[in-house]
């Protein structure tokens, strides 16, 4: 109730003691920093969406901010809680794989639209309602999600903390902090951090210039600018940037570069297929050799040419570039475990053809333990920064996570 009504102050006690309490200040995200906590109200992203027809506003949570159910997801239309499945698919379909399989985001969305254009009367208790057109809902929610998305950085980081002022802030009584707004925490904070950033401006003056930072490479995200200054174990690449230390796990770097690159080459079109000097022999059980019957077409719109040559046998004719013979038959053989795993009707959607894309992309890209120049590494450092999405792999496992200044101070105990 709160939620839907962050206008009003709301006080709920049990036995005689104080439990939540919301500040009333109209503003939602107070109410969310009084229910969930620092720790969610610091990764939402704002959500502003006006057209002729609905108002959308909300948060939406960080795609590295996943759960494992929906029960942080809240919708309301109207004022009024629903549950409904329109909302959900275009929040499956905004984030897509940014986060991984059985996770779902958090999001706190509002729909306001004409009452003539909902049915609140689908269900006895009405917590389900029906839309007149709710596949053009379905798109406006996809689209103005997106957006909200790309507009935000999703790079997971590690804050600085003052352990003292943690315990101070749980030593004291609820009725002392519950009703605390956003703002006002945030200017507490700035307060306590201004005179070491005015210490960090004093000390590094001169040293900042010194810093070579590489052109600007802005996609549609708010990707930082990062130079590249070495690698760990030949598994994860070290950056800076203006914000601090970054480490990029350079194999879901490379292979969400290699995904993205893959869906703009496939848009409305096969992927090229480059011929094997010596094609590959592939054995197939009696299951899968029917599965390969049903797919042929797919698979060769994806680069994968195959041609039968015997009862249970096929030739692996073909391959998309940068794929070698050996790494066509493992991929082949991931198809068709994902053929046997998913439903029919999945078979020949798009889903699944993501999800083959998916496969090609994690077979191109670097692997771990691969030794990288450091011109290597800023090249795909540069790469990465022109995605429209860089910040998870394809199948939603974060490509990099920050390191800030202000917390590298902290462990060297220089605040």
């Amino acid at each position: 109730m709160a939620l839907a009504h962050p206008e009003i102050s709301f006080k709920f006690f049990h036995n005689h003691r104080l439990n939540f309490s919301s500040p009333g200040t109209g503003r939602l995200i107070d109410v969310l920093f009084g229910i969930y906590g620092l720790d969610i109200a610091n990764n939402l992203i704002p959500l502003e969406y006006t057209d002729s027809i609905y108002r959308i506003t909300g948060y939406l949570g960080k795609s590295y901010f996943h759960r494992s159910s929906r029960e942080h997801q809240v919708f309301i239309v109207n004022g009024r809680f629903v549950r409904s499945a329109v909302f959900q698919r275009a929040l499956d379909a905004a984030y897509g794989s940014s986060i991984p399989n059985r996770r779902y985001p958090m999001a706190v969305i509002f729909l306001e639209l004409n009452p003539e254009y909902v049915d609140v009367n689908v269900h006895p208790t009405k917590m389900i309602v029906k839309f007149a057109d709710e596949n053009g809902l379905l798109s406006i929610l996809v689209d103005a999600f997106k957006k909200g998305l790309q507009s935000a950085s999703h790079i997971p980081y590690f804050p600085a903390k003052n352990l003292a002022d943690e315990k101070t802030l749980v030593q004291e009584p609820v009725q002392s902090y519950e009703q605390t707004t956003w703002d006002a925490f945030i200017a507490s904070q700035a307060v306590e951090k201004s005179a070491v950033f005015q210490e960090k401006e004093e000390t590094a003056a001169g040293l900042e210039t010194a810093i070579l930072y590489p052109a600007p490479c802005r996609g549609k995200s708010s990707f930082p600018v990062l130079r590249a200054v070495g690698q760990i174990h030949g598994t994860y690449i070290i950056a800076e940037g203006r914000e601090g230390l970054y480490i990029i796990d350079q194999h879901a770097a490379h292979e969400i570069i290699k995904y993205e690159e893959l869906l703009e080459k496939s848009e409305g079109c096969s992927l090229h297929a480059q011929a094997l000097a010596l094609p590959q022999t592939m054995e197939v059980s009696p299951l899968e050799h029917q599965l390969l019957i049903e797919q042929i077409v797919l698979l060769r719109d994806l680069g994968i040419i195959l041609e039968q040559f015997g009862k249970n046998t096929y030739l692996i004719r073909a391959l998309p570039p940068e794929l070698g013979a050996q790494d066509g038959i493992c991929l082949v053989k991931d198809i068709l475990e994902m053929l046997q795993a998913g439903n029919a009707n999945r078979r020949m959607g798009g889903e699944m053809r993501q999800e083959f894309l998916k496969l090609i992309a994690c077979k191109q890209a670097v692997k771990a333990k691969k030794q990288l120049t450091l011109p290597e590494q800023q090249s795909l450092l540069e790469k990465l920064g022109k995605l429209i999405n860089p910040y998870t792999c394809p199948h939603g496992r974060p490509v990099l996570i920050h390191l800030s200044i202000s917390e590298l101070d902290r462990r060297f105990q220089r605040s």
